[in-house]
């Protein structure tokens, strides 16, 4: 066990409700197995005292989730092409003095789908959310030939943020029947506490489900109980937090001691 000294660096999680979050697991997991010299630690507080946080000498860097994703883009100093074309960051590094803001939600999601195989096109896609989460997946979906996609979100005039992302984005009204080979993408909170966002429609074993929450919600297991492919948050979580990781320390991130980890917090009767 790593015991914190003057020359420990900080990386840590901003965001609300953090309390739970698996981040902690999975990076300092990371830290331990590579035998480094640092600590990953919840950052939550108000945002007026992040400054005092960015400014600490030893802080290395941070991951960033909701409700701040867009709302630090106006904190840091540069960000990266990736970041600047979402819109949204989820990873901060401090590199000479300076602030970095990245997006490694988009790569995670793409190298979490490796193995899938699925295919993307002659499917009707549909994302349900338009925030900082939608927005990589949207930039992802771009590398993946999707020219197409259906949004809903409860404020449909934050849809408008998709565009640029994605050539052709229609607004999908909640109502409207989903198509019957249709992807789904769940980047909405919903399901965190036992809500299913698509109670009201009927699901298909030939339909696909993407929920970024790692854990399986009622959409999820709806559809795995009739034979459908649907993939939890997990994989994209594990992928992400590796990628920043690499980005933080400049090496390779210990993905499958990461992916361990995540396997046997969700295993019942381990505990990590």
């Amino acid at each position: 066990m790593m015991i914190p000294d003057g020359h420990t660096k900080i990386v840590g999680l901003i965001g609300s409700s953090i309390e739970e979050s698996h981040s902690f697991a999975l990076q300092n997991t990371a830290i331990e197995r590579l035998g480094l010299n640092a600590v990953y630690i919840p950052l939550q507080g108000s945002q007026s005292n992040w400054e005092s946080i960015f400014c600490l000498d030893n802080f290395l860097g941070a991951n960033v989730t909701m409700p701040y994703k867009e709302t630090l883009l106006s904190r840091m100093d540069s960000l990266t092409e990736r970041a600047q074309k979402i819109g949204a960051i989820n990873t901060i590094h401090k590199k000479d003095g300076q602030l970095v803001g990245d997006n490694t939600d988009s790569i995670g999601f793409l190298s979490s789908l490796e193995g899938q195989h699925i295919s993307w096109t002659n499917r009707s896609i549909y994302v349900l959310g338009a925030g900082g989460a939608a927005k990589a997946i949207c930039h992802a979906l771009s590398f993946l030939g999707v020219k197409r996609i259906h949004v809903w979100n409860r404020n449909s005039q934050r849809i408008k943020s998709l565009t640029g992302l994605i050539p052709k984005i229609h607004v999908w009204d909640g109502i409207e029947p989903l198509a019957d080979k249709a992807i789904i993408i769940q980047c909405t909170p919903l399901g965190q506490q036992g809500e299913d966002p698509l109670e009201d429609h009927p699901l298909f074993p030939s339909q696909i489900v993407l929920d970024l929450i790692y854990k399986p919600t009622p959409l999820i297991q709806r559809l795995r109980r009739i034979g459908g492919l649907a993939i939890d948050g997990g994989g994209m979580l594990v992928h992400q937090a590796a990628h920043s990781f690499a980005r933080w320390f400049e090496c390779s991130p210990p993905i499958e001691s990461m992916t361990t980890t995540f396997t046997n917090i969700h295993t019942p009767g381990n505990t990590v």
